[in-house]
């Protein structure tokens, strides 16, 4: 059997292996449950580097905790349903409460029938947290853009507050994929931005998360 990966950012997204009118959706949707940990994901992510636990990052001052929003979720959902890969446009993710959103998209393939059985939520939110080990912690407080490093910066992003994420899981010919997207609210990665501002964590809240210790209440 032959696995591979691709986390989609931007305009960069691989073609190959798709043939979108023969795509055959198997699984679509999330639960309560793997709504609750993705958010959790994003959460303990985020509070790892807030409270300064990740190597070679330094701690943050106003990093939000997510909560789940159900606009950016449904937004989120119609893009995977399509079994396109890569990402839809910025006016499509548009929520009545968010007019900038960011996005990350996930894909596991494999050759043949594949499994029915779910993948782990957070399987693809550790996937784009995992690029931190290319991030330069001296952009934080003003963000280059690079390919390479722009889900973990849309993940650890502080000011994004709402998160909500679409699910599929699909057969292609002889290929059995998964994709899962999130949207985020308000977006990120905007060049010359703080990723964060720097400091002792959860300093420069109004409020803090009574959950994750390090965060800011959203």
């Amino acid at each position: 059997m032959v696995i591979k990966i691709v986390l989609s950012i931007f305009l960069l997204y691989e073609v190959s292996n798709y043939n979108i009118k023969a795509c055959e959706i198997k699984k679509s949707g999330l639960s309560a449950a793997d709504k609750a940990r993705l958010v959790d994901a994003h959460n303990r992510l985020r509070a790892k580097v807030a409270n300064g636990q990740q190597d070679g990052q330094p701690s943050a001052a106003n990093m939000k905790e997510l909560v789940w929003d159900d606009a950016l979720a449904a937004k989120a959902q119609e893009w995977t349903s399509e079994c396109k890969p890569g990402h839809d446009t910025y006016e499509a993710r548009k929520t009545s409460k968010y007019s900038v959103v960011g996005q990350n998209c996930y894909s596991y393939s494999s050759s043949g029938k594949g499994s029915d059985k779910k993948i782990e939520m957070s399987k693809p939110v550790q996937a784009w947290y995992n690029e931190v080990k290319d991030f330069d912690s001296n952009t934080v407080g003003s963000f280059i853009f690079k390919a390479k490093i722009a889900h973990y910066s849309q993940v650890v992003w502080a000011k994004t507050e709402a998160v909500g994420c679409g699910y599929i899981t699909f057969q292609n010919g002889e290929w059995t994929k998964t994709s899962v997207c999130c949207n985020y609210g308000p977006g990120g990665n905007f060049k010359q931005e703080p990723v964060y501002l720097v400091g002792s964590p959860a300093s420069k809240c109004d409020s803090k998360s009574t959950k994750y210790a390090g965060l800011c209440s959203s």
